[in-house]
């Protein structure tokens, strides 16, 4: 099976931008302590001219649209979406994302290889590990949300804006 990671497009520019985030506080949120019914967190956007709101932000925190919410939310049934509101105070305009937590799974591959702080430099998963999984993040490299193939091509289906995929090396049993 063949695995990306879900980036935002690098050549956008203009991509809005949260501030006065406590990013910490936001990536705690998304992770397991997640509360699917609380009230939406609101985020100010940074005024520099017309700002592009693709279906996916990787910076500061990881965001998605409600379009991305809807397609993975039907791949992984265990997924946890936390609605932000994001606001153009200068436009008055306002952008419902949403942070997802996602299963975090021990797949990294023995082959593998970290820099010498001990953080991923090149993951390559094991496919045993990551099983039937299909959207994750792989612990030790939380920053970066993996789908399988199938769900990669399910977004692609519907014209996503500013997503980008990138693949990831997988080894299986039958490699060796």
């Amino acid at each position: 099976m063949e695995y990306f990671v879900m980036c935002q497009d690098p050549r956008m520019h203009n991509v809005a931008e949260p501030v006065g985030v406590n990013v910490n506080r936001l990536r705690h949120m998304a992770g397991h302590e997640i509360n699917a019914f609380s009230v939406p967190t609101k985020l100010y956007v940074k005024k520099k001219g017309r700002i592009e709101y693709p279906d996916f932000i990787e910076n500061p925190v990881m965001l998605l649209s409600e379009k991305l919410k809807g397609i993975m939310s039907k791949y992984q049934k265990d997924a946890v979406f936390e609605a932000v509101m994001l606001i153009e105070k200068e436009t008055r305009r306002q952008e419902t994302y949403y942070m997802i937590s996602a299963p975090r799974i021990e797949c990294a591959s023995d082959e593998t290889t970290y820099d010498s702080r001990g953080n991923i430099k090149e993951l390559i998963l094991d496919q045993e590990k990551v099983g039937h999984f299909r959207i994750f993040f792989a612990c030790g490299n939380e920053r970066q949300i993996l789908v399988r193939l199938d769900v990669a091509e399910s977004i692609l289906r519907r014209d996503p804006y500013g997503v980008w995929f990138e693949r990831i090396k997988v080894r299986s049993k039958g490699d060796e």
